[in-house]
């Protein structure tokens, strides 16, 4: 990785694919990874971003606001990939070891997966990813299932009460003679000494098997093979139990039973097998069965294992441009989806370590914030590698763990590599920021602890884009907060921003945001040589004001807060007689169009 340019970038080969077919190989390599890193980077490759024009960023959205549009945009779409990176800083070298992981997720159905759960795209989004060589039948078929913490509890419950003793069922006159027929053919194979005398035969298919017209089993003596199991035929859940019941009343430790599928037929065609035991072996095979429960649970919690590690872990996290990343982890793999701004920040703090996001650092941090000409993290990191000098330098390979065959390059686009390099990103910054000057690059045998240390003012600052707070804390409270917001109100259909804006002059209006036909945000800067105040009694002066009402607006709070104003001079008057010439307008436009109307009649 040593040398400037393009040539910072690490071989995407460096990043081990994940799908379920070698999760459980590769999940104790990430535990014990994280568990000794330094740091870990993450990104998400999603489904879509915007549930809609409305959940589109605006520069005056308050905090809330934009938390509104992003919850939304997390309820409708999904992360279908995630990148992992940790990285461990020897001090002694200055040099990195990097482990980088791509994981496919995709929620899966069936016994022992995830909840059947409603997935949405946005077509920009998967195009997206196609462009960039997304390998979406790795997602879908190949996707690492997962349960939020609430469903884990719900499967955790159910299947303990697997294990409870239920009130028996009472059987129908019918049932019972059935029943009573089962219990005399096990009776008889269980005296026989040497070989059995009954085993369950073909299954004819003919009816249900808890019908008054097809017994419980079948006898046939050329079949005649399997002293140690007696098999009933296919039968309903219900009637399984009531054999499972009746079975163990009858011949207690001295048989056990079980529901196996039958081979090569759906999940929920089963039969039930009794073999011979003993009190020993059925205690046994009670704990092997409570065993195995378990392990499923575990293997259907599938990646959350992941995030897991990473919350128990406390290590700090990495990411660039987190806000969706965060939002998408919380409300897909723990099921958090508040409106609180307040509960969303705390939950964070509650789960993971320390935050960090490298491009709000990257505008920000004095040491880096000159350097750089763009926080798109491809030109970042390269301009990164060109200024940090040695720090450009993670050691050959990264000591990096097993790397994915058939790849080469840059290949950002790829959740692992992205995570990779943001990780990268990461480090380069920190070790800038401790320098006296980059062109001295001192500090390689800091700790990281010191490194991190240079960073820590946009510690729990997550970058927020285009909104009226650029950042959202989750250590304090929602600063920095404009003071130059103002509501304009009382606007009738015909004003546009144009007169708005002439009428403010010499003053300027900058972003706007239309909330309805007759209100309009607006970010008022004053004029040279001019304070906001002077700006705002300017307003009060305007003759013939396009607006009756302003009001001043606090876009930090968990709602946006309006502090009426004042009505300009005249406002009100002037506003009554737009109202009445536009309807007297509309008035005249209705009875031409009547008019004419009527002339097409004629």
């Amino acid at each position: 990785m040593e040398g400037h340019g393009a040539s910072v970038f690490p071989s995407a080969e460096f990043v081990q694919e994940v799908t379920k077919d070698n999760f459980a190989e590769v999940l104790p390599t990430l535990r014990a990874a994280v568990a000794e890193a330094d740091y870990v980077a993450i990104d998400g490759e999603f489904t879509g971003l915007f549930a809609g024009r409305a959940t589109k960023g605006h520069s005056l959205d308050s905090l809330a606001a934009r938390h509104a549009k992003v919850l939304k945009s997390a309820k409708s779409f999904c992360i279908i990939q995630y990148g992992v990176a940790t990285f461990k800083l020897d001090p002694a070298t200055g040099r990195y070891a990097v482990s980088a992981w791509a994981f496919y997720v995709f929620p899966r159905t069936g016994d022992g997966g995830s909840w059947d759960a409603l997935q949405t795209m946005q077509a920009e989004s998967i195009n997206f990813l196609a462009d960039n060589g997304f390998d979406f039948n790795k997602a879908f078929i190949g996707g690492i299932g997962y349960l939020t913490p609430e469903q884990e509890a719900i499967k955790a419950k159910r299947i303990a009460s697997e294990g409870e003793s239920r009130e028996p069922i009472v059987l129908k006159p019918e049932t019972l003679i059935k029943m009573n027929a089962l219990i005399a053919a096990v009776r008889a194979w269980l005296d026989e000494a040497e070989q059995p005398a009954t085993v369950a035969g073909e299954d004819s298919g003919a009816g249900d098997p808890g019908s008054s017209d097809k017994p419980l089993y079948s006898l046939s003596t050329a079949e005649a093979l399997h002293y140690e199991y007696f098999d009933t035929l296919p039968a309903s859940g219900f009637i399984r139990r009531l054999i499972h019941q009746e079975i163990e009343a009858a011949f207690g430790d001295d048989v056990a039973t079980e529901s196996l599928q039958v081979e090569g037929a759906p999940h929920w065609r089963k039969y039930v097998r009794i073999t011979r035991s003993d009190a020993e072996a059925k205690a046994a095979a009670a704990a092997a069965r409570a065993q195995a429960a378990r392990d499923k649970l575990e293997a259907a919690i599938g990646f959350r294992h992941v995030l897991d590690a990473i919350r128990d872990a406390k290590v700090p996290l990495v990411g660039h441009n987190l806000t969706y990343d965060l939002a998408y982890t919380m409300a897909q793999f723990y099921g958090l989806r508040t409106e609180s701004v307040a509960e969303y920040k705390a939950a964070l703090r509650d789960t993971f370590g320390p935050i960090y996001d490298t491009k709000l650092i990257a505008s920000k941090a004095p040491a880096v914030k000159p350097l750089v000409t763009s926080t798109a993290l491809s030109e970042l990191v390269a301009q990164l590698g060109d200024l940090a000098k040695q720090r450009a330098s993670f050691g050959a390979g990264f000591d990096a763990s097993p790397v994915r065959s058939g790849a080469g390059g840059a290949e950002f686009h790829d959740a692992g590599f992205d995570a990779l390099v943001t990780g990268m990103a990461f480090a380069l910054m920190t070790s800038m920021s401790a320098s006296a000057s980059v062109e001295d690059v001192t500090a390689s045998s800091s700790s990281f602890d010191a490194l991190a240390a240079t960073v820590s003012p946009w510690r729990n600052k997550i970058n927020v884009m285009r909104c009226a707070v650029p950042w959202l804390d989750l250590d304090g409270p929602f600063e920095p907060v404009p003071n130059n917001v103002f509501e304009l109100a009382g606007l009738t259909a015909s004003v546009r921003i144009k007169q708005l804006r002439e009428a403010v002059a010499p003053h300027s209006i900058g972003g706007h945001k239309w909330l309805d036909d007759e209100r309009v945000l607006v970010q008022l800067s004053p004029a040279e040589g001019h304070s906001l105040y002077d700006a705002v009694r300017h307003m009060y002066t305007v003759a013939n004001a396009p607006f009756t009402h302003v009001a001043h607006v606090n876009l930090g709070e968990e709602r946006a807060t309006f502090t009426s104003i004042y009505t300009p001079a005249g406002a009100a008057e002037a506003s009554r007689k737009r109202k009445r010439r536009d309807a007297d307008a509309n008035a005249d436009e209705g009875a031409a169009k009547k008019q004419k109307g009527l002339c097409l009649v004629m």
